[in-house]
């Protein structure tokens, strides 16, 4: 259920019927009308500030089961725009299934093998943030489209991309040569 605030309404909505339509796509989905947002993007020109000002009001915003180490350079990150993926380790049954939770159970998968997985790690919750101050060169479509990318698969930071054409690559390509 994306959720997104901080744009003016007309591209919050955008953002958010763009990121819907590509989830709808992509087979994930939806809940309906007046779901709790689960992927929630934030557009703002203060990121840090927001984020630890939210943090302090709410601990359970992000899961630090390893750390909060991550957390601070999450919070610190320079990135233009940044995900941060609240998941936990369950069996492969219940991902599938995984619920909407605010406390989910984790841990609930067993060891496993090279041959089998008993564990796998399930998305709960993301939060996008975008540095308004960062994406001036870009339109609401491309910021849409790197937002739903990021936000609907756990993309590693900085991932090798090769030659691949992809909407990874808005920030180190320019000009014209942004997907």
């Amino acid at each position: 259920c994306p959720y997104v605030t901080g744009a003016s309404a007309d591209q919050n909505e955008f953002i958010r019927q763009h990121v819907s339509e590509i989830a709808r796509v992509a087979g994930v989905t939806l809940a309906g009308a007046g779901c709790g947002g689960n992927l929630i993007v934030v557009l703002t020109p203060e990121p840090e500030v927001v984020l630890r000002q939210w943090w302090g009001d709410s601990h359970q915003l992000f899961n630090t089961d390893h750390g909060v180490g991550g957390v601070e350079r999450f919070l610190e990150s320079n990135e233009a725009i940044r995900a941060w993926y609240n998941a936990c380790d369950v069996s492969p049954s219940w991902a599938k299934s995984y619920p909407d939770r605010r406390d989910p159970p984790c841990g609930t998968g067993e060891l496993g093998s090279r041959l089998v997985w008993n564990s796998v790690r399930a998305i709960y919750s993301v939060i996008v943030v975008v540095d308004l101050g960062r994406i001036e060169m870009l339109n609401v479509g491309q910021v849409a489209d790197y937002v739903a990318m990021i936000g609907l698969a756990h993309i590693r930071r900085q991932p090798e991309l090769g030659k691949l054409p992809t909407i990874l690559r808005l920030f180190s390509e320019s000009g014209d040569a942004r997907p």
